[in-house]
């Protein structure tokens, strides 16, 4: 069957369900998630685009919400990220969602000239860059994806 634009939808069977965690990766200071972090909902993404575009195993994806504007204009307070929790070295400069202390962030990561450190970055230049030594953060997973309301 087609849709509306004569394309042919993916079939069930071609489709995977990533889950839609109910934490918020702060996008400002920080986001303290609560000890249980329930599934809110599933979005379906073809498995071709897994494969091809995003190059992740779907059974590692995860989406959670970004809270704050730290990283206006590139992502929104409210916006959904989509995060390969396959990918927790931040090995190569990207966007990264981490645990520093209790808090959660979501950050632009590159390497720092110091040993064992990397930079995380804001998109704001209202918020500040800040060092961290890698001991001192969990990498919860690298983030592939965006989305939210234009």
């Amino acid at each position: 069957m087609e849709d509306e634009a004569g394309l042919h939808p993916p079939s069930p069977a071609d489709t995977a369900l990533i889950p839609i965690y109910d934490v918020r990766a702060s996008a400002g200071p920080g986001q303290i998630p609560d000890e249980y972090v329930a599934v809110t909902d599933r979005v379906s993404f073809a498995m071709d685009y897994i494969r091809r575009v995003i190059r992740a195993d779907p059974r590692r994806l995860a989406l959670i919400t970004v809270a704050g504007d730290s990283m206006r204009p590139l992502l929104e307070d409210g916006d959904l990220v989509l995060i390969d929790m396959g990918r927790t070295v931040p090995d190569v400069e990207g966007l990264y969602v981490f645990r520093h202390g209790e808090t959660i962030h979501i950050k632009r990561m590159i390497r720092s000239a110091r040993a064992g450190h990397v930079w995380a970055l804001p998109e704001n230049p209202a918020y500040p860059r800040e060092e961290y030594p890698l001991d001192a953060i969990s990498v919860i997973g690298r983030v592939v994806w965006a989305g939210g309301a234009l």
